[in-house]
């Protein structure tokens, strides 16, 4: 531990970082801290039994992820690496020269942080495993669906996903001059783990383009979902009613996926349950405004009326027990709590940011693949019915299915997304 922690303020030093306080240096003590601690325990097991040596060890990487939410160090790695690189980067030639050594050597401690890191959640995180979708994974794969990701996109990585996926990624249709950003990316693989022969349409568009980008999902008459992890549209301080038209008209003629958010409040501003036990404040995001603009579209009249097909999705924590601490909830708004799924995403792996991405935009992608899955179900069920009535049989699956009896829908809208059990309710056999 030592040696990893001075390599690391050794860099630091060289940059002109301070060494004090460091998150990155805090990471690395509890890491080992917690490490330590665990060979301590089981070499004062009395004896060698494998079966009592699995359950310490299962415990201590359960540990990691419920107490220390370990998934959410490698990206403190990666971005501090990030800027460690760009900073050493600006130094002079003469001194990158000199110094290159001890960045290496950073460079490589760091490296093996995260790999080990990233090998101990993997082994711990339940993953997928609590939406349940193990046969309905077995019998779909998402074929003659397409999905639209209305995000934003490093073009860069999506080139590597195409490699990836082959012909699952359509070309990106972007609107006006949107930043490049790998969340999309991300969002992408999410979807993709799930519904591997989905169709996804990369969307992306800046705030003046915003309803351009509506209009043309409107005129693909093919898209079955649309997942929108970007807030809604804000138009001097109100949700803007172009937008507002639009998402009604878009909704008519598929299913919606949106992240609720993640604020750590209700849709009216009150601090969740979770955060209130713990004594935290509001997150702050800068998109936390979008709670209002969901609020407002929930209870407007004219949306009120047309928005069977969108479904928010709410991020609880791995093992789907408890809200997230930053999670967006319904509150008491029966409106969202009618339309609101619990999905876990903390600590989502995606291949393409070789991160652990956490928040509920990551839990609307889930949502979006499961919902693919269950159209392809219900169209091979009952091929003579039109789309319409497959998006609302999709809908009633998900909603008659949740999982109600771990929270309050206050917390977790209709309930935990299960997958199985709404493949069962689509195709009428219970022993599925």
């Amino acid at each position: 531990m030592k040696y990893d922690i001075e390599s690391i303020k050794t860099l630091m030093t060289i940059l002109g970082m301070a060494t004090e306080s460091s998150e990155i240096i805090s990471i690395i003590k509890k890491y080992y801290s917690t490490e330590s601690k665990q060979a301590d325990e089981l070499l004062s097991l009395p004896t060698v039994n494998i079966k009592l040596l699995d359950y310490k060890q299962q415990q201590y990487r359960s540990a990691l992820i419920v107490k220390h939410k370990a998934y959410g160090w490698t990206n403190t790695i990666n971005e501090f690496k990030g800027l460690a690189l760009l900073v050493y980067s600006f130094l002079p030639t003469e001194q990158q020269e000199q110094y290159q050594p001890q960045l290496n050597q950073a460079i490589t401690t760091l490296n093996s942080l995260h790999n080990n890191i990233k090998t101990i959640v993997w082994d711990a995180h339940p993953g997928f495993s609590k939406i349940n979708t193990k046969r309905l994974q077995q019998a779909f794969t998402g074929s003659g669906t397409r999905i639209a990701v209305f995000d934003l996109f490093e073009e860069s990585l999506l080139a590597t996903q195409r490699k990836e996926y082959s012909t699952s990624i359509k070309r990106s249709q972007v609107f006006g001059d949107p930043v490049e950003m790998n969340h999309g990316n991300a969002v992408i693989d999410i979807i993709l783990s799930i519904a591997p022969n989905a169709i996804i349409i990369p969307i992306s568009a800046d705030t003046k383009n915003y309803n351009k980008a509506l209009e043309f999902i409107i005129n693909q008459k093919d898209i079955t979902v649309v997942n929108m992890s970007r807030t809604f549209l804000e138009k001097e301080k109100e949700l803007d009613q172009t937008f507002q038209k639009l998402l009604v008209k878009l909704a008519q003629q598929t299913i919606v996926t949106k992240s609720l958010g993640n604020c750590g409040t209700d849709l009216f501003g009150n601090l969740s349950p979770i955060r209130q036990r713990l004594g935290l404040g509001e997150v702050g995001a800068i998109t936390c405004y979008d709670t209002k603009l969901i609020n407002q579209f929930l209870t407007d009249p004219l949306s009120r009326q047309h928005q069977q097909n969108i479904l928010y999705a709410i991020n609880v924590n791995p093992f789907a027990d408890q809200t997230s601490l930053t999670a967006t909830i319904p509150g008491n708004l029966p409106k969202a709590q009618l339309h609101s799924i619990a999905i876990p995403a903390e600590g989502v792996y995606t291949a393409i940011t070789n991160n652990f991405e956490s928040g509920s935009s990551f839990a609307a992608p889930q949502l979006a693949a499961v919902i693919t899955l269950l159209y392809q179900a219900s169209n091979n069920n009952y091929p003579y019915q039109d789309k319409s009535f497959h998006l609302w049989y999709v809908i009633q699956a998900i909603k008659e299915t949740t999982n109600n009896r771990i929270k309050n829908s206050n917390e977790f809208g209709l309930g935990l997304l299960n997958g199985d059990e709404a493949l069962k309710f689509i195709t009428g056999n219970p022993k599925i």
